[in-house]
C-alpha cells in the first residue's frame, strides 16, 4: 500500500500542488435466508481510490478500482479533465486532535468467525422467530450483512493517516396472519461488534409487534398525544439530519435556512449531538473524508440551535475554522456534508412510567418518510400502532395518517425517555409528543 500511495502522490504532484487522495479497501459479506435455505450468498472485495486536484480555483476528480494496470490511464484522464468551477473557497483544515488508536470501531471477531457458522446462525434465527407464535405465517428475507473497511487519506498539506472500521447488521420481515388479515413488520439491528447483535431479542420484538398489530382499525380524526418509540424516533432523526447540512442551508433547501445560531428551533427538551468519537458506534470515525478529526458537537441544546454540519467547502463559505462532517459514501463519490452519529440525547423519563397514564397513539411504524418536505417541513405519513386509554392498550390501529410540520412535531415534545437506541448512524430515545393531528375515520 505504501508503494501505491507514493506512486499516486508523485504523479499527482506533477499535475497540481494542491490535492488529496482517498483509498478505501472494503470487504462485504451478505447472507439472505428464506425457508431455511440460503437464497443469496455474496462475498465481495470493493477496493478503490479517489483523487482530487485543485488548480486556479477549480477542481478535477477521478476515481477507479485499485489496480496497477489502470492507474496510469486514470491519472492521464485526470490531467486532461475538465476542471469544475466553484472551488475558490476550498481549503484543507486537518485539525488533528484524535488519537486513532483510542477510538474503538473495529471488531476482529467478525473475520475470525467462519462463514459456515454465520449461515447456521441466521438459519436458526429464522426458525426461532417463526416458531414464536402460531399466528406467524412466515419470516421473509432474513439477512446478515457485514462490511469491513480500511480507509487511507493523504493530502498535499502533509496530512496522512488511516483507520479500520467494521459494520454489521441483521434484518428480517415477520408476516403474521389471522382471520384473513396479514401484517408485515420489519426488524433491524446494527452494530460494530458481533456481540452488539442479539438475534433472540430482535426476533422476539419483531414477532410480538407483528402479532399485536393484527385486527387493527382506524381512529376518529382529531388531535392526539403520541409516543414515538426509539425505533420510530430514530427514523425521524434520519429525516431531519439533512436540515442541518451547511450545503442545504447555503442553497436554501432546509427548513432552517433562515435560522441563526442561538435561535430557538425545537422543544427545550431536545438536545441533539453529532458525535464521531463514540466507541463501538456505526457512525464513528477518526477523521472524515477530507482528513478532519472526528468531533463531538452539540447541534441543538435544549431546543437552541448551536451548530450546522460542515464539509470543507461550506466551512470556508460560512467562515468557520473547522469542518469535521465531510462524508464520502464511497470512493466513487465526492465528499459532501453528512453526519457521524447523529442523535437526540437521552432524557430522564421512564417509558413505563409515561405509559401508565397515557391516552393516545403509540406508533409502531411510519410510511412515506421520504416524502417529507424538508424546506417547508410539512408531512403526511401513514402510521400504524396501538391506541391507549389511561395506560391500557385498547386496540391496534391502521389506515391512519399523521399530518403536520416538523417544527410543530419537535416543538411539542413533552418528555424524552432514557432508552436511547441507534440504527446505523442515527439514534434517539422514545419521545412523548403532544397534540398532533391524526386523520382517520370521519
Amino acid at each position: 500500500m505504501e508503494k501505491l500511495i507514493k506512486k499516486l502522490r508523485d504523479k499527482v504532484n506533477k499535475i497540481s500542488k494542491k490535492w488529496d487522495i482517498f483509498l478505501d479497501l472494503k470487504f462485504k459479506n451478505e447472507i439472505i435466508i428464506n425457508d431455511g435455505k440460503v437464497e443469496k450468498l455474496k462475498n465481495a472485495e470493493i477496493s478503490g481510490f479517489a483523487i482530487r486536484v485543485f488548480k486556479n480555483s477549480k477542481m478535477a476528480f477521478v476515481c477507479g478500482a485499485m489496480r496497477d494496470e489502470i492507474l496510469d490511464s486514470l491519472l492521464d484522464k485526470l490531467k486532461d479533465s475538465l476542471f469544475i468551477e466553484g472551488y475558490e473557497k476550498h481549503k484543507f483544515f486537518n485539525n488533528v486532535d484524535v488519537n486513532i488508536n483510542d477510538l474503538k470501531i473495529y471488531d476482529d471477531n467478525i473475520i475470525k468467525e467462519s462463514f459456515k457458522r454465520k449461515i447456521k446462525r441466521i438459519i436458526d434465527f429464522e426458525k426461532f422467530t417463526k416458531n414464536l407464535n402460531k399466528k406467524i405465517k412466515f419470516v421473509r428475507d432474513t439477512g446478515y450483512f457485514e462490511d469491513i473497511s480500511k480507509i487511507f487519506y493523504i493530502n498535499s498539506e502533509g496530512f496522512k493517516n488511516e483507520f479500520e472500521k467494521s459494520l454489521i447488521y441483521t434484518f428480517l420481515s415477520v408476516v403474521a396472519n389471522d382471520k384473513d388479515e396479514e401484517v408485515i413488520v420489519d426488524g433491524l439491528k446494527s452494530g460494530v461488534r458481533l456481540k452488539d447483535i442479539n438475534l433472540e431479542n430482535l426476533g422476539k420484538d419483531t414477532a410480538i409487534r407483528a402479532v399485536d398489530l393484527l385486527n387493527g382499525k382506524s381512529v376518529s380524526s382529531g388531535r392526539y398525544d403520541l409516543i414515538l418509540p426509539f425505533y420510530v424516533a430514530s427514523e425521524f432523526i434520519s429525516y431531519i439530519a439533512p436540515l442541518f447540512y451547511a450545503d442545504n442551508i447555503r442553497k436554501k433547501k432546509s427548513l432552517f435556512w433562515q435560522e441563526k445560531e442561538e435561535n430557538r428551533i425545537l422543544s427545550d427538551k431536545i438536545t441533539i449531538r453529532d458525535d464521531a468519537l463514540l466507541n463501538w458506534h456505526c457512525g464513528s470515525f477518526a477523521f472524515d473524508g477530507e482528513g478532519n478529526s472526528g468531533m463531538n458537537k452539540k447541534v441543538v441544546e435544549n431546543g437552541i440551535l448551536k451548530n450546522f454540519l460542515f464539509d470543507n467547502l461550506n466551512a470556508v463559505y460560512f467562515n468557520k475554522e473547522k469542518a469535521g462532517n465531510s462524508i464520502r459514501k464511497d470512493f466513487q463519490k465526492l465528499p459532501e456534508c453528512g453526519v457521524s452519529n447523529f442523535y437526540i440525547e437521552k432524557g430522564d423519563a421512564k417509558l413505563k412510567e409515561v405509559l401508565k397514564n397515557f391516552t393516545g397513539i403509540f406508533i409502531n411504524s411510519i410510511m412515506g418518510g421520504h416524502t417529507i418536505d424538508t424546506v417547508s417541513g410539512n408531512f403526511s405519513l401513514g402510521i400504524n400502532g396501538w391506541f391507549y386509554n389511561k395506560g391500557k392498550v385498547i386496540y391496534p390501529i391502521k389506515e391512519v395518517l399523521m399530518t403536520g410540520n416538523l417544527k410543530e412535531l419537535f416543538y411539542n415534545v413533552e418528555y424524552v425517555c432514557d432508552d436511547i437506541e441507534f440504527y446505523f448512524n442515527y439514534g434517539s430515545p422514545s419521545l412523548f409528543i403532544k397534540n398532533i393531528l391524526i386523520s382517520g375515520k370521519e
